[in-house]
């Protein structure tokens, strides 16, 4: 079994995360560590887990029990008691809120955690990996089959729906610096259109590429790298929100129009993907682990 801690344990990630956690075969939940609720039941701040734990906010955790430690602090609130890699190196730290760069100027073996992008990364030996926001995962996704063959523009606006309530993490430039070296010599920037959304947990991304390919030959593009990925999958229309909820799938939708442009759609809840489910992605990664494992999780809103 794997023994984890969660530090930080008071926001909705926090929450999402222990929902998942509680019922995964391959867990056990040692502490949640959040000394201003410090002996309150972990049901009184995160709901839909009476009946599936008894489990109570501490003031610490010991370090050397734990195989895997998550990290929900906010960002800007003090890192420094987290063991760093030489001083434990067995313990496998994921934070969903460091800054990539900040973590990798005193580790440079974090890993940037999108899965399906870095999954050789964190299966071969990798101890430490940062958790990118929703939008981010999303648009890395979402890009970088197109990257891949030099086929995405200097220049890419992206319009980008998220609910407000889970627009808490920042958005960073590190999408770009992925997507850069594989598509082309030339400098490539992404901008970001953010529009708060009205529908409970939801990123949406939209990137309109212009492309002389034919769809066919971008479709099977798409599914090349991305058939023996479990969580993200590619179609050829468009997607209903509700697919996603409440899943950790991320949803490519790929088309195109007589004009020779192709149309980029991702979908992803925002609470799983560049969140909770991300982090236990990468966790399973880490320890060996089926990928899905812990996260077969149904839709919710049909």
């Amino acid at each position: 079994m794997i023994n984890v801690g969660i530090v930080g344990g008071d926001d909705h990630l926090a929450g999402e995360l222990i929902r998942i956690l509680v019922n995964h075969p391959d867990v056990v939940i040692r502490g949640v560590c959040c000394p201003t609720l410090d002996g309150h039941d972990i049901t009184s701040v995160h709901h839909g887990l009476i009946g599936e734990t008894a489990l109570k906010f501490s003031s610490d955790l010991d370090f050397g029990k734990l195989n895997v430690l998550f990290v929900t602090l906010a960002p800007g609130l003090p890192r420094d008691f987290i063991p760093d890699v030489h001083s434990m190196p067995e313990l496998c730290v994921i934070d969903l809120y460091a800054d990539i760069e900040e973590a990798r100027a005193t580790d440079s073996l974090v890993v940037y955690g999108i899965p399906e992008i870095n999954r050789k990364a964190l299966v071969r030996g990798a101890r430490r990996a940062v958790i990118p926001s929703a939008i981010e995962t999303i648009a890395a996704i979402a890009l970088y089959p197109l990257a891949l063959k030099s086929m995405l523009p200097d220049s890419l606006a992206c319009g980008v729906e998220i609910d407000s309530d889970t627009l808490s993490k920042p958005v960073t430039s590190f999408p770009e610096k992925i997507l850069q070296p594989l598509n082309s010599s030339r400098p490539l920037h992404l901008t970001y259109d953010v529009k708060a959304s009205s529908i409970p947990r939801l990123v949406s991304l939209r990137a309109t590429v212009p492309s002389p390919m034919p769809i066919d030959n971008v479709m099977e593009l798409y599914d090349e790298i991305y058939d023996d990925h479990d969580l993200t999958h590619v179609i050829n229309r468009d997607v209903d929100f509700r697919e996603v909820t409440g899943t950790d799938k991320c949803i490519v939708s790929v088309t195109k129009d007589d004009n020779g442009m192709l149309h980029i759609h991702a979908i992803a809840d925002a609470a799983l993907r560049g969140g909770a489910g991300d982090a236990v992605h990468v966790m399973n990664l880490l320890n060996g682990l089926y990928e899905k494992t812990g996260l077969t999780l149904k839709a919710n809103c049909f």
